[in-house]
């Protein structure tokens, strides 16, 4: 092999895994088989002593300071399957995972798990937050959101400053993003932080307090709520949910006002806590990588949407053109608007929970049947 020529080779070519992987791919398993050296003597169970030369493909930070430039992720961008099941390649991925990636991996997977076991405590448990025991664990929650976004903003900033962009092509415009951007975890996290920290300083709990309904009887005196100097229209308690507490009052449930589900605003928030908790559930399937297993499947299903999601678009597109033209002809059950034709439509793809359409027009069950024979039959065999 040419390693008593690597130093050279590597010096005069500041940028040789890129340049191969960019030129001519095919080489690049020959330039790693040059850095192996093989002894001649077989050792005890048909083993032999191998030498690695990997330090160039291994990489310096004081040499190379931008990670996404150094020559492993030269690899990662340029490299097939074949690169990465080297012995020099799996070598290099073996040390680095052992002698750091892991321990940092754990500790950041561990500040996400901690994360969720906090909401599924304090809103998943308590949708309300009338639970003033689990104040601290909300409080929590929201101190590790904003340092969570902080860090996420400080390393985009820097990104920016440090002029680390990555093209990203949106159908045929092609857009600069800072490179902390490229990843869907990172984005996932920073929406989620987001959500949490905007919600979390606009809701406002309304809640009974027990002790005070115990003594006295009267739901309308034992409201309160997160803002006890505001009053109760300062808190946007709607009408609807005064009038709930008049019937409480006089005989109502008092469990269906603690809940304080019936304010438009909590409704909103709560709408907002779901969207967090699917945020932070997907979060959970980059844990999938500890496992060789795992993290296999994982890629395959991400090539596999990647392959898919021409065919999905055109499924979401003939959903939306039925989904009008049934709600233009307005039969039952499709005359509750475009945005309840489409779930039906949905359901009808899905096959689960079809309606009876007997009230409808032909022109109603022609568009139906078309509907389903180009997505259903059409499509979805296609995909299948």
């Amino acid at each position: 092999g040419y390693y008593y020529g690597r130093e050279v080779l590597f010096k005069y070519h500041d940028d040789l895994l890129g340049e191969l992987g960019r030129e001519s791919p095919n080489l690049l398993t020959i330039l790693l088989d040059g850095l192996l050296w093989h002894s001649k003597e077989k050792m005890q169970g048909r083993k032999i002593r191998v030498n690695y030369y990997i330090e160039d493909i291994y990489g310096n930070p004081d040499k190379s300071r931008d990670p996404w430039t150094s020559p492993l992720a030269r690899l990662v961008a340029l490299g097939d399957n074949q690169t990465f099941r080297h012995p020099a390649v799996c070598k290099t991925l073996d040390l680095k995972w052992k002698k750091f990636g892991l321990q940092i991996f754990c500790l950041k997977e561990v500040w996400y798990v901690v994360m969720l076991v906090a909401f599924m405590c304090g809103h998943v448990q308590d949708p309300s937050a009338c639970d003033e025991s689990l104040h601290w664990v909300r409080d929590l929650l929201m101190s590790m959101a904003v340092c969570t976004l902080l860090l996420q903003m400080w390393v985009i900033f820097s990104h920016l400053r440090k002029g680390l962009m990555i093209p990203i092509k949106i159908g045929s415009v092609t857009i600069q993003f800072p490179r902390a951007m490229a990843s869907i975890w990172n984005l996932l996290r920073i929406t989620s932080c987001i959500l949490l920290i905007f919600i979390f300083a606009t809701h406002v709990p309304v809640c009974v307090n027990e002790e005070c309904l115990a003594s006295t009887g009267n739901v309308t005196d034992c409201i309160v709520t997160g803002r006890s100097a505001h009053s109760m229209a300062d808190d946007g308690v709607s009408a609807h949910f005064r009038r709930l507490l008049a019937a409480a009052k006089t005989g109502g449930s008092v469990t269906s006002v603690t809940g304080g589900s019936t304010t438009p605003k909590d409704m909103s928030d709560r709408a907002g806590w779901a969207v967090v908790s699917i945020m932070l559930w997907v979060q959970m399937f980059q844990v999938s990588i500890l496992s060789t297993t795992m993290a296999a499947f994982t890629y395959t299903i991400g090539i596999m949407l990647d392959d898919l999601s021409h065919s999905l678009i055109m499924i979401l597109i003939l959903i939306a053109a039925f989904g009008s033209a049934l709600s233009i002809l307005h039969d039952s059950p499709f005359n509750e608007g475009w945005d309840w034709t489409t779930v039906l439509l949905f359901q009808e793809v899905l096959g689960v929970a079809q309606p009876l359409y007997s009230d409808i027009s032909s022109l109603t069950r022609f568009l139906l049947l078309s509907f389903v024979t180009c997505v259903t039959v059409g499509m979805l065999n296609i995909l299948i």
